[in-house]
């Protein structure tokens, strides 16, 4: 038997990814930081959110990173959103990323968090 593919776990992604730092790691491997402290449901519901993302942009959307389009993430404060816009910036996306929130409280959090990597945040909220 070949294997392919396989998942990861939640700790192991957010080690990965460099998302705890490495003191926040103790010897038997656990992370001792309440920060980044989840459930076993959010957990495991994390990586639903982020296939929604990649299905949704590359498979759906066929998006091409290589390419110089644009892209419009609605809801972007929101757990989809966010893994969209991990997922683009991870790839090395260089285009433009358009983004709406949902209130105008939200929109700090895209710009404090991503920066430079947000071409533009637009409030969806018609009030």
């Amino acid at each position: 038997m070949k294997l392919k593919a396989t998942g990861i776990n939640y700790k192991d992604y957010l080690i990965y990814c460099g998302l705890v730092p490495a003191e926040s790691i103790n010897h038997n491997g656990d992370i001792n930081n309440p920060e980044f402290q989840r459930s076993y449901q959010e957990a495991a519901s994390m990586l639903c959110v982020y296939l929604t993302s990649l299905c949704s942009i590359f498979n759906v959307g066929s998006f091409s990173i290589k390419g110089n389009g644009s892209i419009l993430i609605h809801s972007g404060t929101g757990d989809v959103g966010l893994s969209a816009l991990n997922i683009l910036k991870w790839k090395g996306h260089k285009s433009n990323v358009f983004v709406t929130v949902g209130s105008k409280e939200k929109e700090q959090y895209p710009l404090d968090t991503y920066g430079y990597f947000i071409t533009g945040i637009y409030l969806s909220d018609k009030k």
